[in-house]
């Protein structure tokens, strides 16, 4: 398991936990512990740079209802 203090860019933006938010309904195959980053408060170019340079699995969604880009991070 990655220690989220080894990611500075990422630490340095706003994340939250998938099973607190509306999106978790969709990803329930999912992780309980993996992340969500939304790009209307992050740079989703930067923390996927940060996730591509050290291994750690991601995905990105693109919400249709309010066309909204997120990330899920499989930390």
């Amino acid at each position: 398991m990655t220690k989220l203090n080894q990611l500075p860019i990422l630490n340095q933006n706003e994340y939250h936990y998938l099973i607190d938010t509306d999106e978790f309904k969709q990803h329930q195959n999912e992780s309980e512990d993996s992340l969500i980053v939304y790009e209307y408060t992050s740079s989703l170019l930067d923390i996927s740079k940060e996730l591509i340079l050290n291994n750690i699995p991601f995905s990105h969604h693109i919400s249709k209802d309010v066309e909204l880009s997120y990330l899920i991070i499989n930390i």
